[in-house]
């Protein structure tokens, strides 16, 4: 199949933070947290319903995982998936190399779809299902990036995506980073949540995701926050994720950047951190809630008619 080469609309800029074998494998560990979050946008979109029922007789389903990171998404959606496999037709993308390579490798294994650069221009009025899970926050321009969305789907598409609230364990990161003076400290989380936006765009509150889809010419958009929990085995596995944390902060660090991670898992492994911190970080513990933020959004009407 011969896919177009212009370029989105929405394009990264190179190199991206995450467009690396290592972050890859990295961000893979972090499925436990993005995994239940895939499952809510398949339910809200009624994607959910139509996968489990195996004598579904409408239209095709025509699914863009946009963004898709290491495929969580698909693969949420081929999990549950009951009957004829036919009935829906799945295109990953994504802007980081190491992840399309990735997500392809994983889609030729297990017979999922399409796989395709995020560069990729894609047709308009295509997909019946955008799915965009812990997006469009992450791009320099979301308001961009949600027009393109707006594009992609046929008139009566959905659209569901998520994005962080707060991220819950930069309370107890800050808290470590305190106790070790080789450390810059964090910024603030609003700082952290529009680091890669060339434009300040929040996205962190129900109304103001709402309010960004509705520009976008979305109607019947619904916004909630979601909570949800995490796990993990211990500290090392946590330590292993921060660089994803980390790296959206554009820091510019230099010989700290050779020291954060000893030092941070010094501070860590001594347990100085809040009693949230140490109920995060040990063995088996069990993580504070996460808040999500979840938006589902129906019937895109166009204009004209």
């Amino acid at each position: 199949m011969t896919t177009p080469t212009a370029p989105s609309p929405i394009s990264q800029p190179q190199p991206l933070l995450w467009d690396t074998p290592s972050f890859t494998t990295n961000y893979l560990k972090a499925e436990h947290i993005t995994r239940p979050c895939a499952a809510l946008l398949l339910q809200r979109t009624g994607l959910e319903k139509a996968l489990q029922d195996p004598e579904y007789a409408g239209e095709k389903l025509v699914v863009l995982d946009q963004a898709c990171g290491t495929g969580v998404v698909t693969k949420a959606l081929m999990d549950i998936l009951v009957g004829d496999r036919n009935k829906v037709r799945v295109t990953s993308a994504d802007f980081a190399e190491a992840m399309v390579q990735f997500v392809r490798g994983r889609t030729e294994c297990e017979g999922w779809g399409e796989v395709v650069e995020g560069k990729t221009h894609l047709p308009a009025n295509k997909y019946t299902h955008l799915l965009f899970n812990f997006g469009p926050f992450l791009l320099p321009s979301p308001a961009a990036g949600i027009r393109e969305s707006y594009r992609l789907l046929q008139s009566t598409g959905w659209i569901a995506t998520s994005t962080w609230c707060t991220v819950p364990w930069l309370a107890d990161m800050r808290c470590a980073f305190a106790t070790e003076p080789r450390l810059p400290a964090l910024p603030p989380m609003a700082e952290i949540l529009t680091a890669f936006n060339e434009v300040e765009e929040r996205w962190d509150s129900p109304e103001a995701a709402k309010l960004h889809l509705e520009k976008g010419g979305f109607l019947d958009v619904q916004a909630e926050r979601v909570r949800g929990s995490a796990m993990w085995e211990g500290v090392g596995d946590l330590v292993d994720l921060l660089p994803g944390t980390l790296g959206v902060l554009k820091m510019g660090w230099s010989e700290e950047e050779r020291l954060w991670r000893s030092g941070l898992g010094d501070a860590m492994g001594r347990g100085r951190l809040s009693g949230s911190g140490r109920r995060l970080l040990r063995r088996g513990g069990r993580g504070e809630e996460c808040g999500w933020l979840l938006r589902t959004c129906h019937l895109k009407i166009m204009f004209g008619y």
